[in-house]
């Protein structure tokens, strides 16, 4: 969020921007997206479920480890051990490098 306020102070983007077209809010926080990518490839646990929650557009099971460090990372939401994506930015970015 800090981000995007940075960016609407400096005027590289506008709020109109921002909020319809995903494709410029996906950019201004590629760097953060790519270091979580980077974390998910050096644990394989995280990524078998991750790549589990990306795929699925309902809630996934997960377990208790795995589901408590992805819900850390800030890359799912959590209820009753169910993962969701905390956010669908996320969907498009993560779908692409899990081909």
């Amino acid at each position: 969020m800090q981000l995007a306020f940075f960016c609407l102070q400096q005027q590289t983007i506008t709020l109109e921007e921002l909020l319809e077209n995903s494709a410029i809010a996906a950019a201004i926080y590629a760097d953060h997206l790519e270091q979580q990518w980077w974390n998910l490839q050096r644990y394989p646990d995280l990524l078998r479920s991750f790549t589990e929650i990306v795929r699925q557009s309902s809630p996934v099971d997960c377990e208790a480890v795995q589901a408590s460090q992805l819900h850390k990372m800030g890359l799912v939401h959590l209820h009753d051990m169910k993962a969701r994506l905390a956010c669908e930015l996320f969907r498009p970015f993560f779908c692409d490098r899990l081909r």
